[in-house]
């Protein structure tokens, strides 16, 4: 257990087209939001004497969009990821994401979660008194999110 917390430096999120065995790394990420499972409320109410309470049970589950906020590099030839995913933006093709949190201070284990995605929106800040970052939101649109069984070493090059 983790006494004290552990900071969110050294998260890492990987991208690949082709296969879920290979990420490559979207560099200069400053802050991420991981896929949430919202859900759906079902009624089950039945009518008693007793009482006149709704009841309800959890229904099917709704994935929570993931998100990841980068520094921006608006040059096509230095910033390869910023460029696939707005292409993926623009065509809709789905594709395989990684997202990986330390697991312990020394940045030295991960615990990661896999997921096949398209891009929803990308979003540029540009303000004015700070550097500009770019937002890219995913949607989920796979079977399941795999989770890492344990901790252990990156799987993002």
């Amino acid at each position: 257990m983790a006494q004290g917390g552990i900071l969110g430096n050294g998260t890492k999120v990987g991208y690949s087209a082709s296969s879920p065995v290979s990420f490559l790394n979207v560099p200069q990420v400053t802050d991420v939001v991981f896929p949430t499972y919202i859900a759906d409320d079902v009624n089950i109410d039945t009518h008693s004497v007793t009482n006149k309470l709704h009841r309800k049970m959890a229904g099917l589950i709704e994935v929570g969009n993931a998100q990841v906020t980068m520094l921006s590099d608006p040059d096509p030839a230095t910033a390869a990821a910023l460029a696939f995913f707005e292409a993926r933006n623009t065509d809709g093709t789905s594709f395989w994401l990684r997202i990986e949190r330390p697991a312990n201070r020394a940045r030295s284990s991960f615990f990661g979660i896999v997921f096949q995605c398209n891009v929803k929106s990308i979003q540029h800040q540009t303000p004015i008194n700070d550097a500009q970052k770019t937002v890219v939101e995913f949607q989920f649109d796979g079977e399941s999110i795999q989770k890492d069984s344990a901790v252990g070493a990156s799987q993002i090059s």
